[in-house]
């Protein structure tokens, strides 16, 4: 068997032998990974031992990706919570019952906190204020009609019925949370340009 270590500037097909192979072996060491990987070279049918380490900088950038839990304040976090989980489907994972809550989809990705109105964090502390103002929670979904439905189903009222918006080029309709939040709901689609 010949042993040879990936240099991703002379390997173009290493992507290819990746998909056509298993991972033997992986391991940290001072914050480098090496993964050995067994297998046919696609050209010449060799069985190669493979060590990667370019993996290393595409997994240390997934670890750095940066991600947004957006978080707001609510009178009752309890029904807002369970108006949420309603109308999106959305699972409460963590939080107190009744000062904050974490609204997870079903692969357990945040996609929404809710907070009681309170004194500590500055942005909060009033609720006497129109909720949102310049606020809109923009929802990107496969389940667009479905939500839909739901909305019905529980009777809240929808502020802008499904229309094409001349923007996105997307169906999309609007409504507002218990709260006053102002909610658009719309296809699930890429932001080009």
């Amino acid at each position: 068997m010949e042993t040879r270590t990936h240099n991703p500037n002379q390997d173009d097909n290493f992507s290819d032998w990746w998909n056509n192979n298993e991972i033997e072996i992986f391991y940290f060491d001072n914050n480098k990974l090496t993964i050995s990987l067994t297998g046919r070279e696609p050209r010449s049918g060799k069985l190669l031992l493979k060590t990667e380490t370019r993996l290393l900088q595409r997994i240390k950038n997934k670890n750095t990706m940066m991600k947004i839990d957006p978080i707001i304040a609510v009178k009752d976090v309890e029904a807002s919570s369970k108006w949420y989980q309603q109308v999106f489907g959305f699972r409460r994972k963590h939080g107190g019952k009744e000062r904050f809550a974490v609204l997870v989809s079903e692969n357990d990705e945040i996609l929404l906190c809710l907070h009681k109105w309170e004194e500590h964090h500055p942005t909060m502390t009033n609720p006497g204020i129109t909720p949102g103002n310049g606020l809109i929670l923009y929802f990107r979904t496969e389940n667009m009609d479905a939500i839909r439905q739901n909305i019905e189903k529980i009777g809240s009222i929808v502020e802008e019925e499904i229309h094409l918006n001349p923007n996105s080029l997307r169906k999309e309709f609007s409504l507002r949370d218990p709260d006053g939040y102002y909610l658009t709901i719309t296809e699930l689609h890429k932001y080009e340009g």
